[in-house]
């Protein structure tokens, strides 16, 4: 009777203020795609048409180098908040205050942890996807130089799709207005393709970025010509072969000629983007379940404790009060997780929970 007594004192004290609103909003649904897990306080609607668009963007990835395959080492979760106010308690934290981004997507071992707040503006959107994106590309092609890793997360992170089409290269009016600035110059390509990390900062940091983007749309969408060649391209850069001799090859340009035409390219009154056919794209299989409150709690405190270990307090909260909604949830039962980083043994709460709170590989 003490213990029990101790357990519901320490799981009062430790829920003052609430878990977060969004644990406490009436539905969240689970959707789950064959390389995404979407948990979402929105619409059911809503959360599966962003699993198709997401499905969708990861296969035009794979249509660059269809004759590798993709592969993910670990699984993505995407938590998806009907507004701000939901979002804010799960917000990246930078000196203690929260991040003013409406998205994030954050790398680890057990998984990747992404977050955003539904109906956001594109270029909200374009943030969590280039994550997403450098992170597929880094698993697949941890060849390919910066520069088009860079490009090709630029290019592909304004991808859009709907019921009829999709649509790849949108461009970016930030981009293009700093690439024709007056008296910007193109990095020359032997300097360019010889930098093995973006500048940090800056104006320098912003010509690398610019001009990688608009290299990878001017290759993979500017000509028929050469969007036919791009996956030779790729393939000899994986296989080893310098980028001059890969372009060469590949294109039957060398450096000074490419520099000459990405230049011309960048000056033309309109940027070209494809427009592919749904129907190009294999349909998506989807199964949607609605989340138990307990489900809703662990999976929140599982996002708080991968991705903002700084919010650690409000993660224990969160498991601590999984069990209190239901003590036989597995997910959330003693022993079965063992934490990042172990809590005190001083504290009597954690014990009593058998430090249940912890990070786990999902």
């Amino acid at each position: 009777m003490k213990a029990r007594w101790l357990l519901s004192f320490c799981l009062v004290v430790s829920l003052i203020g609430g878990t977060g609103r969004a644990a406490d909003t009436e539905t969240w649904v689970r959707v789950d795609t064959p390389h995404f897990t979407l948990l979402s306080d929105t619409s059911e609607a809503a959360t599966v048409a962003l699993g198709t668009h997401l499905e969708r963007l990861r296969a035009v990835i794979a249509q660059l180098v269809p004759q590798t395959g993709l592969k993910a080492p670990v699984p993505t979760r995407f938590f998806v908040f009907h507004d701000e106010a939901a979002f804010q308690p799960y917000k990246l934290l930078v000196g203690g205050r929260p991040v003013d981004d409406a998205g994030y997507l954050v790398r680890h071992e057990h998984g990747n942890y992404a977050a955003l707040v539904a109906g956001q503006t594109s270029s909200a959107i374009r943030l969590v996807y280039k994550q997403y994106l450098h992170f597929l590309l880094q698993s697949n092609f941890p060849e390919l130089p910066q520069w088009l890793r860079q490009g090709v997360a630029e290019l592909y992170s304004t991808f859009t799709s709907d019921s009829a089409e999709a649509r790849i290269g949108l461009p970016v009016e930030d981009h293009v207005f700093w690439l024709r600035m007056p008296g910007r110059q193109l990095i020359p390509l032997a300097e360019f393709f010889a930098m093995d990390e973006a500048p940090l900062g800056g104006e320098e940091q912003a010509d690398f970025f610019t001009q990688s983007r608009a290299l990878a749309h001017y290759l993979i969408l500017g000509t028929e010509e050469y969007r036919r060649e791009v996956g030779g391209y790729l393939i000899r850069l994986i296989n080893g072969e310098s980028p001059e001799r890969a372009i060469r090859e590949a294109f039957g340009v060398d450096f000074a000629t490419l520099e000459k035409e990405l230049a011309a390219y960048i000056r033309q009154d309109t940027f070209s983007y494809v427009r592919l056919p749904i129907d190009d794209l294999a349909d998506v299989q989807i199964e949607s379940t609605v989340m138990s409150r307990a489900e809703v709690l662990w999976s929140l405190g599982d996002l708080l404790a991968h991705a903002v270990p700084e919010r650690r307090a409000q993660a224990e909260a969160h498991f601590r009060a999984a069990l209190e909604a239901e003590p036989a949830h597995g997910r959330a039962s003693p022993g079965r997780n063992r934490p990042s980083s172990e809590a005190s043994s001083s504290d009597p709460c954690l014990r009593r929970l058998g430090h249940s709170s912890a990070s786990r590989t999902v």
